[in-house]
């Protein structure tokens, strides 16, 4: 099935990192146009002697109600998590100088076909090695489709949350260490040229051993003079109980060993407006 790829423009601008903070009413627009994009899917194409999948081409189209001739061309990344790339525009794929066969799908279909497949990814990556890069675990992607999402009420939550980091931030008198542990390693794999940028705000906790069953450790080095929102006794023990301004720069510092990953707190703009 051939057609036109819906125009993803509007998507790239939303995605594209700016010196500027992204507001609560932008990161929703993105989310809902990443909802309604089409997206590049690279693949192995299966040989099909009932079909005629083999035969698809460069930009073709698909639905997913026809037959599903191809497995994902997946990568995987040093510490064994299995990454899905997509691409929103034929252009960037090029410019990297990657070659594979491909379809085009609606990022709705996708999630809908990651929810069947046997094969266990641990993340989506949107134009990788790209300043347009944004990374998800697949959950996360598959809830984007659910139901029970609503917009309007992350929206207003993440309001909720920044005027507690504009209010009640500290501006830490000592160094001071935070934890962020994670079922895979988005800071590292979401940094370009060893910066990793907080589009949201970032959820840590003074503990270590916080969420110790997850595999990959984060310790997040604040200096005296940072800020953070300490929630202390607000929170009970099995949540975070520290909250860093989204639009905070990291900085890699140190590989203590595959899964552990020590990042210096650099540039805080969110208090610099």
């Amino acid at each position: 099935m051939e057609e036109k790829m819906r125009d993803n423009s509007k998507l790239e601008k939303l995605m594209k990192i700016d010196s500027d903070l992204p507001s609560p009413e932008q990161e929703r627009e993105l989310i809902e146009e990443l909802k309604q994009s089409q997206l590049i899917l690279p693949v192995i194409i299966k040989q099909n002697p009932f079909g005629d999948i083999e035969n698809l081409k460069v930009g073709d189209v698909i639905s997913p109600d026809e037959q599903m001739g191809f497995d994902i061309n997946f990568f995987t990344d040093e510490n064994g998590n299995k990454a899905i790339p997509l691409f929103t525009s034929h252009e960037i794929m090029s410019d990297l100088g990657l070659e594979s066969s491909t379809i085009v799908m609606y990022a709705a279909d996708i999630a809908n076909m990651l929810k069947e497949v046997d094969e266990k990814y641990n993340f989506i990556i949107i134009n990788p090695l790209t300043e347009l890069r944004i990374d998800l675990p697949i959950l996360a992607f598959i809830n984007l489709f659910e139901e029970n999402y609503d917009a309007e009420e992350l929206e207003e939550a993440l309001n909720e949350i920044l005027g507690l980091i504009a209010k009640h931030s500290i501006e830490l008198e000592e160094k001071i260490a935070l934890f962020v542990r994670s079922e895979y390693n988005f800071m590292k794999e979401s940094s370009i040229d060893g910066i990793f940028t907080a589009r949201m705000p970032l959820n840590a906790s003074t503990e270590e051993d916080f969420n110790a069953d997850l595999p990959f450790l984060n310790i997040i080095l604040m200096d005296e003079g940072k800020k953070m929102l300490y929630l202390g006794d607000m929170v009970e023990e099995d949540q975070y109980d520290s909250i860093i301004a989204p639009g905070t720069e990291f900085e890699l510092f140190d590989e203590l060993d595959e899964n552990t990953t020590v990042w210096k707190c650099g540039k805080q703009p969110f208090y610099e407006e």
